[in-house]
């Protein structure tokens, strides 16, 4: 093949794309300017199976070895062509920004326990005068996105809201929460809260009619301009901003190629509640504008396609459309690794070696699911089963992370039937049938534990829970696995000191060793999970209605490095058996060389994190940490 900038021989191939040749580095220098929009080592492939998917490129013809995407190759960057508050119990965020606004003084608002620095009260937000929404500053409301021609528009949607809430009859009373009940929950507040609220807040629209009955814009429902934080079925709230900005977007026939994706509007349909509140929020206002069909698909397009991202750890949980990304296919053991930027810029890097023309896979669910979760989620919001290698199997790829404990010799217990769930259930080992009301009742318990479990900050809280949920579940279910994880981090205290030490020590050793043989069968390779299964699916995640972002669950992900933890308890426990007996010097220098190999391992895991991550943050200091064991391994040579 000729080279790409000239007509000589080609020498070489592109080491990135692998699909154009040179004669020269200095040719393939000169050709870069053309070469890199098209310089991708990926490519968009379609059938009628999948529709439209990404795939390693597959090199050119002949070429030999074939070419690979390598473990931590950056694959992709993309920037996210919109970003809005979620579509299904949204939190109110200043529209230009997105930093997070609260609803009123005490700091409380939908999925998050405390007021930051970063949040703005109701009552040190601008209103716009405009669209009546709320912002963290004047500046916010003259930005450009804003300014030119969303204002506008809200304004007017929110003006024909208004005639067709007078034509039917007055709207019920509003509430201050962006969360409503119809949709997926109330937030954490109970009924009582709720009550008292909507009486303070009633309170207060009395006063705002007196002050601005006369006022243009008032929003019709006697709010004085405080409509930014209601939830009023009959006016333009968070729900329908993100479905607003893409409509808009499409007018002027930009990113049009989203409308290739699916969108599921029919299978939403079927889910009645759920689209029945959608239906009420978001395409009763927006269809005043916009075709009800065109819609109708854009709802359905960001509730099956799009990412829960963050600004920061201390804001509100948005929604981000990501064009190319969005075309990445689900495995049950992915390929990849989602790292997000402080800008919301996405990098997609391989976390094990993808072989030419191999599917480039995310994984939509926790690596930890088991069988059952992940069917419910990915059949409830994205609209398939799975059929993957780990779908097909019972048990998991051999980790057993959805067996159920045999009654009769405590062997795993798997499904018969991976696509009727609900039925037989059988022992590996003695081959015990378990009929379905008693496997559903094990899988209750386990969804009750698991409930408590997540609230859950005591050893010895957490010792019960495990042994409650090894009485229903095998040795490696993903919820022991869960359980192991966050006794690991809590046992890190007590470790180094006490008349146990030893056995702390030996038993810290043995639950990393049972989370990493099956993260290394579920999430391979440079998996942040490896390096800290509890941020597995934290930096990315792609949203489902039961997914409420917490702040306290958030701070809750950061704790643990498996993989640090084991090399620091091996090096604790080498020394402690060196202080016994000063002659095996042997012994001590395998310890800390294994521990080495762990740590650096768990330093490449986490490299991949941009500088200013929390997670980098708080485990910057492992190459320290590394340059002290090469310091410690160089001592004990001379002993």
């Amino acid at each position: 093949m000729d080279c790409g900038f000239c007509a000589n021989p080609g020498q070489f191939t592109c080491s990135r794309c692998h699909m154009v040749r040179y004669c020269s580095k200095e040719h393939q220098k000169k050709h870069w300017k053309e070469h890199k929009t098209s310089c991708k080592c990926y490519r968009v492939e379609e059938n009628e199976v999948y529709g439209r998917f990404l795939t390693a490129q597959p090199g050119l013809p002949g070429q030999s070895p074939p070419p690979v995407i390598k473990a931590g190759q950056r694959i992709l960057q993309s920037s996210p062509v919109l970003v809005g508050p979620r579509l299904e119990c949204p939190s109110p965020v200043c529209l230009s920004c997105l930093k997070a606004l609260v609803s009123d003084g005490r700091g409380r608002r939908a999925g998050l326990g405390g007021l930051t620095q970063a949040m703005k009260t109701k009552e040190e937000s601008v209103n716009c005068k405009s669209c009546q929404f709320a912002f963290c500053s004047q500046e916010c409301i003259q930005q450009p996105s804003h300014a030119t021609k969303e204002c506008k528009i809200i304004a007017q949607l929110t003006r024909l809201c208004r005639r067709a809430t007078s034509d039917v009859g007055p709207p019920p009373s509003p509430r201050s929460r962006p969360c409503v009940g119809s949709l997926v929950g109330s937030g954490g507040e109970s009924p009582q809260e709720e009550e008292q609220e909507e009486e303070e807040e009633k309170e207060e629209d009395d006063e705002d009619d007196e002050d601005d009955d006369d006022d243009d814009d008032d929003d019709g429902n006697g709010n004085g301009g405080n409509s930014t934080f209601q939830a009023d079925c009959r006016s333009l709230g968070y729900e329908a901003i993100l479905p607003l900005r893409l409509l808009m977007a499409w007018d002027e026939k930009k990113f049009l190629t989203l409308l290739k994706l699916e969108s599921h509007v029919t299978a939403l349909e079927n889910q009645t509640t759920r689209w029945n509140a959608i239906r009420t929020k978001v395409i009763e206002v927006l269809r005043q504008q916009w075709e009800e069909s065109l819609v109708e698909q854009a709802c359905g397009l960001i509730l099956t396609n799009t990412f829960e991202v963050m600004i920061s750890p201390q804001e509100a949980p948005l929604l981000g459309i990501y064009e190319e990304p969005s075309l990445m296919n689900h495995d049950c053991v992915g390929n990849t690794r989602l790292v997000m930027s402080s800008d919301l810029k996405l990098t997609v890097y391989a976390s094990i070696d993808i072989k030419a023309g191999m599917p480039i896979l995310f994984n939509y669910v926790r690596p930890l699911d088991s069988i059952v979760a992940r069917q419910k989620y990915l059949n409830r919001n994205k609209f398939f089963q799975c059929t993957c290698a780990r779908c097909h199997d019972p048990t998991d790829l051999t980790t057993f992370v959805s067996s159920l404990r045999c009654p009769s010799c405590n062997g795993p217990v798997v499904a018969q039937d991976l696509h009727s769930l609900a039925g037989d259930w059988s022992c590996l080992k003695c081959q015990v049938m378990m009929k379905p009301k008693q496997v559903m009742g094990s899988l209750q318990r386990l969804e009750e534990i698991q409930n408590k479990v997540e609230t859950a900050n005591s050893e010895k809280a957490l010792n019960q829970y495990l042994k409650e949920t090894k009485m229903v579940a095998f040795d490696t279910h993903g919820l022991v696995c869960d359980i192991l994880q966050k006794l690991i981090r809590i046992m890190s205290p007590q470790a180094t000191h006490g008349p146990h030490v030893e056995a702390v020590l030996g038993q810290k050793v043995q639950y990393c060793a049972i989370v990493l043989r099956v993260l290394d069968k579920l999430e391979p390779g440079l998996s942040l999970g490896r390096g800290n299964p509890h941020l597995s699916n934290y930096q990315i995640f792609e949203p489902g209605p039961d997914d409420v972002c917490d702040l306290l669950r958030f701070l809750l992900l950061l704790l643990g490095i498996v993989l640090y933890e084991m090399q620091s308890t091996l090096v604790q426990i080498a020394n402690v058996e060196f202080e016994k007996d000063q002659t095996r010097v042997t012994e001590l220098m395998a310890s800390l060389v294994k521990a080495k190999e762990m740590l650096v391992t768990a330093d490449q895991c986490l490299a991949l994190e941009p500088p200013q991550s929390p997670i980098r943050l708080q485990f910057g200091h492992i190459q320290g940490d590394v340059q002290e064991l090469d310091n410690y391994i160089e001592m004990v040579k001379y002993l």
